[in-house]
C-alpha cells in the first residue's frame, strides 16, 4: 500500500483502490499515454465502469515491483544483466 493509501486509511477516510489514467501517471511518474500503451500491451490491467476506465492500485504498484525486481516488460524474463555505462565523446 502506498503511503498516501496508508495516510488516507489513518485519517479515517476510505481508501482509494482506483485511480483514472492521469493517477496512474502519477503513481508511476510517466505521461498519459505510456500509461495507455502499457495498458495496451497487457502490462497494467483495465478496470472499466461503463465508459470510465481506471486501474487498480493494486496493479500499478505490482508492475512497480516487476520492474524493480528486474523483470522485461517485453519478454517477462529477468533482467540480470547490468546496464552499460557510456562516456560521452569515446
Amino acid at each position: 500500500m502506498t503511503a498516501a493509501v496508508e495516510e488516507r486509511v489513518r485519517a479515517g477516510a476510505a481508501p482509494v483502490l482506483a485511480v483514472d489514467v492521469y493517477g496512474a501517471a502519477a503513481m508511476l511518474g510517466l505521461g498519459r499515454c505510456s500509461v495507455l500503451a502499457l495498458a495496451d500491451a497487457g502490462h497494467l490491467p483495465r478496470l472499466r465502469f461503463g465508459r470510465a476506465v481506471r486501474f487498480a492500485v493494486s496493479d500499478v504498484e505490482h508492475l512497480v515491483e516487476q520492474m524493480r525486481a528486474g523483470e522485461s516488460l517485453l519478454t517477462g524474463t529477468k533482467n540480470t544483466s547490468a546496464p552499460a555505462l557510456s562516456t560521452p565523446g569515446r
